[in-house]
């Protein structure tokens, strides 16, 4: 799990009280220095949500009341989507057993010798 840790710290960004702008700063930080692929995606997407919406300090507290609200803008179906997507996808990928360098290696063509 250790090798992961940038999956660990974008859960981090998403669920740490944060303004909005303070926490698309860190996500776009990340998806800079990142060389995993598929966390620029994760990352990239989240700041595009939040951009278009918006969201108070508590993101995750927000996502929830959202979630039992009778009726949502596009806006803010599309940040909770987005939200759920990306906190399961670098769950996954926490749980996967392939070391992140692998992930990264094969995105960039490579696969392991037979």
């Amino acid at each position: 799990m250790n090798d992961k840790k940038e999956y660990t710290k974008l859960l981090v960004i998403l669920n740490t009280i944060a303004t909005s702008g303070n926490r698309m700063n860190k996500l776009i930080k990340l998806t800079i220095e990142t060389q995993d692929p598929q966390l620029r995606v994760l990352g990239q997407k989240m700041v595009e949500a939040l951009r278009t919406n918006g969201a108070p300090d508590s993101l995750q507290t927000y996502i929830s009341a959202l979630s039992r609200q009778p009726t949502t803008t596009v806006s803010q179906l599309h940040l909770m989507k987005t939200y759920h997507w990306v906190v399961d996808d670098c769950n996954a990928a926490i749980a996967s057993v392939e070391p992140q360098w692998q992930r990264i290696a094969r995105a960039e063509g490579w696969t392991p010798p037979p």
